[in-house]
């Protein structure tokens, strides 16, 4: 741990800056009782087991308010044993990203908050303490003192565990037992330390954010300033100090006007999400693990942009079966260069990754003066290449019908599924159960009406069959495709008219736009459900 400690020490020596900014965070621990530093009567009288932990240097450009991290390592080992080897997981308890952020859009007005220090707001029993001493000091004229920290530690392997669990069981206290929707939200509408929720009235939204800032306050939890749509960035409440200006701003570090929702990049003025592209790469020549990261780097968990995403994998796939007949091994393909060809289309496809942030998605599910309840519509489709599925809401207001994106699902086809395009469609088919299921699980929004379009009579008419009928990969799928949605739903649509084709071949940012078919859907469904080209298998 000291030698961790030394080469930490010197490494900070080299940036300044970042010395700042680490040891302020030392310095705040200890402000706030989050850590502590041992006195020698401390050391000399305890006798019960102790551990010392190491702490290491972690740059995070993209926190506005924590540049540069500190990061516990409690699976540094000694003698062969880390902390980490003798210390339970527990359940996994956290909310899965898709389905907050689901949950997220369901409202017309939406609501951000975030707990600050959440692992540090738990405290450590006496003997816990003991086994999370660390070494620091502020200059290298100083002797090593010993500190250890007094709160629930982000590097320990139960962290997570405690931390949401103490937030839950905070909001099941007796005296919160008739907060119903700020219970929810706290149970269901968080993820770690972020808290996504939305409803459709303002006022109504800001009494549920003020009530559970009330829950969490009382199990020791502390909020940052809620952001609301519509707000220019986040501002302090009534209730809370001003937020201290930071002193210390590093390279690409993000503008405090910038919002993010679990990855996904917000807009509050417009109320619009987009992805957040990254693409850096230098090496020359481009190799397939160059183009392997910047294609996996695109982080979109809902899959807004999924026709782009797409072509990034198709184009994966065609550099390493270039490859295959050069090496004896796959392991071997790596680091090859690409050809040509292959690397004018990687470029021009991290140009598209490049004008991917600009492309502006709605967050809300439910337009202003929205009827109770929509259609839901799915689009499916498989290729050679892949094979997908979209779902969108269909509300008809006063003013037209409005359709609203709400979540797409890819994948590549098998190469063993080449030359048969009906399992690509089958399989695109059971995507699209899919998110008919996850969407009724976590969507919150009661649907009048199921639509399921696919462009494939057979697989049209294999879904209105008994599965038993059939081999075994369309058995399955049959079988599934039955289990989760009703056989009537499901209706054949013209190929051209099929906007989930685009999953199957690509798309660049420009077929994403705002208005386009891809956000709003095919022209037909601004028209009356009894005047669209489609036909059931009967007819």
């Amino acid at each position: 741990v000291e030698a961790t400690f030394l080469r930490t020490e010197r490494q900070l020596a080299r940036e300044p800056e970042w010395k700042a900014a680490y040891a302020a965070q030392v310095h705040e621990m200890v402000e706030r009782r989050a850590a502590m530093k041992l006195t020698k009567d401390v050391l000399r009288e305890w006798t019960g087991p102790v551990w010392y932990i190491s702490h290491l240097i972690a740059p995070n450009p993209h926190s506005v308010t924590t540049p540069v991290r500190l990061v516990w390592n409690s699976s540094q080992k000694c003698r062969g044993v880390s902390l980490n080897d003798l210390l339970l997981k527990g359940p996994d308890v956290l909310n899965s990203i898709r389905a907050v952020l689901l949950k997220f859009r369901r409202g017309g007005f939406a609501a951000l908050g975030d707990v600050k220090k959440m692992y540090n707001s738990v405290w450590l029993e006496d003997q816990e303490v003991h086994l999370h001493r660390f070494l620091w000091r502020d200059s290298e004229e100083e002797e090593l003192a010993e500190y250890a920290v007094t709160r629930v530690n982000i590097g320990d392997k139960p962290a997570g565990c405690i931390a949401q669990l103490a937030m839950r069981e905070t909001a099941n206290l007796p005296q919160f037992s008739h907060l119903e929707e700020e219970r929810r939200v706290l149970q269901e509408d968080s993820y770690v330390d972020d808290l996504l929720t939305s409803h459709d009235n303002l006022d109504q939204l800001k009494v549920i954010t003020g009530n559970v800032e009330q829950i969490l306050k009382a199990g020791g939890f502390e909020l940052k300033p809620w952001v609301f749509t519509g707000q220019s960035r986040r501002e302090s409440s009534g209730n809370d100090q001003a937020v201290t200006p930071r002193t210390v701003i590093l390279p690409n570090q993000l503008k405090e006007e910038d919002n993010k929702a679990l990855g996904l990049g917000y807009t509050l003025e417009d109320d619009k999400l987009h992805v957040m592209v990254g693409i850096n790469f230098s090496r020359n020549p481009l190799t397939r693990r160059e183009l392997l990261s910047q294609v996996s780097g695109l982080y979109d968990p809902i899959g807004l942009t999924t026709p782009v995403k797409q072509k990034g994998a198709i184009l994966v796939r065609r550099a390493f079966q270039e490859a295959k007949p050069k090496c004896s091994t796959s392991k071997d393909t790596w680091d090859l260069a690409l050809s040509e060809k292959l690397r004018e289309d990687a470029i021009s496809l991290f140009e598209e990754y490049a004008k991917l942030s600009k492309v502006k998605f709605h967050r809300a599910l439910t337009p202003a003066g929205a009827p109770a309840e929509p259609d839901a519509i799915t689009f499916s489709d498989g290729s050679e290449h892949a094979y997908g599925a979209v779902l969108y809401l269909r509300w008809a207001c006063n003013q037209g019908s409005t359709v609203r994106l709400v979540e797409s699902k890819a994948k590549l086809t098998p190469l063993d599924h080449k030359g048969e395009a009906v399992k690509s469609e089958l399989c695109g088919a059971v995507f699209a159960a899919r998110l008919k299921k996850y969407f009724e699980q976590h969507g919150r929004i009661q649907v009048k009406q199921w639509y399921h379009f696919v462009d494939s009579q057979t697989v049209l008419g294999a879904i209105q069959r008994e599965s038993y009928g059939f081999q075994t990969f369309f058995a399955n799928r049959i079988g599934e495709i039955q289990g989760s949605t009703q056989r009537q739903d499901w209706w054949w649509i013209p190929g051209t008219l099929n906007i989930a084709d685009i999953i199957t071949r690509g798309a660049g940012p420009k077929d994403l736009d705002e208005g386009s078919p891809w956000q709003q859907g095919p022209e037909f469904l601004s028209l009356p459900a009894n005047e669209w080209p489609i036909k059931s298998a009967k007819d």
